[in-house]
């Protein structure tokens, strides 16, 4: 492949990386912070393309409430994002200034490769109509014609349904994805999917984990400050705290209330949560603060990846329900790949439990942290080989 330039800064390559960091979210804009750190520590400068979908900004800004505020200060901030910023529905510009200022490419991490298709008109025509999930190709599928390197890292179809993809857009999915020199994804639904496209592409596979796994995150830098928070919120008992970050929905009234009924504190930090006792996105929190949250926590409640994941880093006892993990559905979802890796399964529900059942859960004995910490380190292991992969590759 022909490399029209390798800029260098502070005598590194620099590479930029593809991925979902401008949602109003803690965990995408985490698992972004992490994977540039974590590739500035192999000896790659990384920035991250700040390319925006207009349609996507407009439904993120929706009610802003000081949680959103924050977050977008940390998006803008706190990210090492590139020195271009481009909010378009169209990618060509963003093409044009990745092929002027970085040796390569990195799509990844999150559900980057995640669509939404629908049949209309009795299945004879296939759409793509949703505003928020976007349409096949977009910046996360790089084109054959970008002269740069090209890479992914714990990328992910999330719940995309493949039935309905039209054979040219498999085709050129495949086409796209044939310049890739490392398909690092990050559960084996979208191993299967990639492999499903061509069986060339099977050989450049690797699974590899999240890469907020990778990075060594301080948890106290908010931990003062987060308790000024919480005091601000109306926590000023010394009862146990149970982290509850789910969608609204019944269960997560019902539970909140046996949760309070058995001695519990509930707290949420959603923005849309309306059934915690203790709702702190009315403050708004740091990441820092984010973090130390579940430090904090006696238990988390979640159907949310990275609530997992931080959850776990900390020893916060959880349950997680999948609600990708459908009844009936054998499929391997992102939260069911990284919990079965985890052996944690016994504390993940597919859906959304009863409010008792999750309170069985909650009074279960506790994970065995010395085997879930030895689980944690293989797959970093594995996440640094595959980052490795990638460094080589780049240096060639």
């Amino acid at each position: 492949m022909v490399v029209r330039y390798c800029v260098k800064q502070n005598n590194q390559q620099v590479v930029g990386i593809l991925t979902l960091h401008y949602g109003y979210n803690e965990g995408a804009i985490l698992q972004a912070y992490a994977l540039a750190r974590v590739l500035g520590g192999s000896g790659v400068g990384a920035r991250i393309i700040d390319h925006r979908y207009p349609a996507k900004v407009a439904i993120y800004r929706r009610s802003m409430d000081p949680r959103k505020r924050k977050l977008e200060q940390a998006i803008n901030s706190w990210l090492p994002l590139s020195e271009e910023r481009f909010v378009s529905p169209m990618e060509e510009d963003t093409w044009r200034y990745i092929e002027q200022n970085y040796c390569g490419v990195i799509v990844g991490s999150d559900q980057v490769w995640r669509l939404r298709y629908s049949r209309t008109l009795f299945g004879l025509r296939v759409s793509q109509k949703d505003a928020f999930i976007g349409r096949f190709p977009n910046v996360y599928w790089p084109p054959a014609r970008l002269q740069v390197r090209k890479f992914a890292y714990a990328a992910s179809i999330g719940d995309l349904d493949p039935g309905p993809i039209p054979r040219a857009h498999r085709r050129e999915m495949a086409n796209r994805l044939d310049h890739f020199e490392v398909l690092g994804v990050r559960d084996e639904r979208t191993a299967d999917f990639v492999a499903s496209l061509s069986q060339s592409l099977r050989s450049r596979i690797r699974l590899c984990p999240d890469p907020t796994l990778l990075w060594c995150w301080d948890f106290d830098a908010g931990r003062t400050s987060l308790a000024a928070k919480l005091a601000e919120a109306g926590f000023k008992d010394d009862r146990p705290i149970c982290v509850l970050a789910v969608n609204p929905s019944p269960f997560a009234a019902n539970l909140a209330t046996q949760l309070r009924q058995s001695g519990w504190a509930v707290a949420g930090y959603g923005s849309s949560d309306n059934f915690s006792e203790f709702r702190l996105a009315k403050v708004g929190l740091t990441l820092e603060e984010w973090i130390s949250l579940f430090g904090l926590a006696r238990f988390c409640v979640t159907d949310r990846f990275h609530c997992m994941i931080f959850a776990l880093l900390q020893n916060c006892p959880i349950c997680v329900c999948d609600v990708a993990w459908q009844t009936g559905d054998e499929k391997v979802t992102r939260i069911s790949h990284l919990a079965r890796d985890l052996g944690i399964g016994a504390f993940v529900t597919r859906g959304y439990p009863s409010a008792e059942e999750a309170m069985r859960i909650i009074s279960r004995t506790t994970l065995i942290w010395n085997a879930v910490e030895c689980r944690i380190d293989q797959l970093r292991r594995r996440g640094f080989g595959v980052i490795d992969e990638i460094v080589k590759n780049l240096r060639k």
